[in-house]
C-alpha cells in the first residue's frame, strides 16, 4: 500500500520530475532540455495538504521537459 502523492492532470502535469524535502528555506534550480535553467526559492511555493492536488512550479511546453532538478541551501 502506498499514500496518493499528487494528482497529475492537464493542470498539474503528466509527471513529477522532481519531489524534494523541505525542512528550511532552499533554493531550488530545474534544468530543461533547451539547456535554460529555472531558479526559485522554496519560499516561494505555496505548502498545501498532503492531500491537495498539487501545482504545476514549472511549465514547460511540447517536448521541452525538465532533464535535472537540484536543491541548495542558501547562505
Amino acid at each position: 500500500k502506498g499514500v496518493k502523492a499528487v494528482t497529475l492532470s492537464k493542470a498539474t502535469g503528466t509527471y513529477v520530475a522532481a519531489a524534494f524535502i523541505v525542512s528550511e528555506p532552499c533554493g531550488i534550480v530545474a534544468t530543461l532540455k533547451s539547456g535554460d535553467n529555472v531558479e526559485l526559492s522554496s519560499e516561494q511555493l505555496e505548502r498545501g495538504p498532503r492531500t491537495g492536488k498539487g501545482t504545476a512550479v514549472v511549465m514547460v511546453v511540447l517536448d521541452n521537459v525538465v532533464i535535472s532538478a537540484g536543491k541548495y541551501f542558501l547562505t
